[in-house]
């Protein structure tokens, strides 16, 4: 009386993808379940080719770019911002809070809180900054 999850995700020659299922009503009976994910395989690999895409044109940006959610955590970050930061990958920083990693101090190295961060009031706020006098810390501390 168990559901399973997909046991095995396979292609046709056709090239129509499918996903096997199982499930066992009672002893001694079982039911095989295939579905066609073939629109969801295609979606998956316009994402992949989107998300490539994406990322040439940030990469090729000389200035560092990342972007954050509305909690502050890294959602993308260019070549040039790892650089700039000292991060030797995206994946150190994706889901991480920003203000933690690259913004926590003030440039006297006393601690600079989340709540009166103007990027962080401007995000919650709706409503754009420019400033030319904050400080980012790279992931030495310098």
């Amino acid at each position: 009386g168990k559901t399973m999850e997909p046991l095995e995700r396979f292609s046709t020659l056709s090239g129509r993808w499918f996903t096997v299922a199982a499930y066992a009503p009672e002893p001694d009976c079982f039911l095989t379940v295939c579905t066609d994910i073939t629109s969801n395989i295609r979606v998956e690999e316009k994402l992949r080719e989107s998300e490539y895409r994406y990322q040439l044109i940030l990469d090729s940006a000389g200035e560092a770019i990342y972007g954050i959610d509305l909690e502050g955590n890294c959602t993308f970050c260019n070549k040039a911002f790892l650089e700039m930061t000292g991060y030797a990958s995206v994946d150190e920083l994706l889901g991480k809070n920003m203000h933690a990693a690259i913004h926590h101090s003030f440039a006297d190295g006393s601690h600079f809180p989340f709540e009166k961060c103007r990027i962080y009031q401007s995000f919650h706020e709706g409503v754009g900054t420019h400033v030319d006098d904050e400080v980012l810390w790279r992931v030495d501390g310098s």
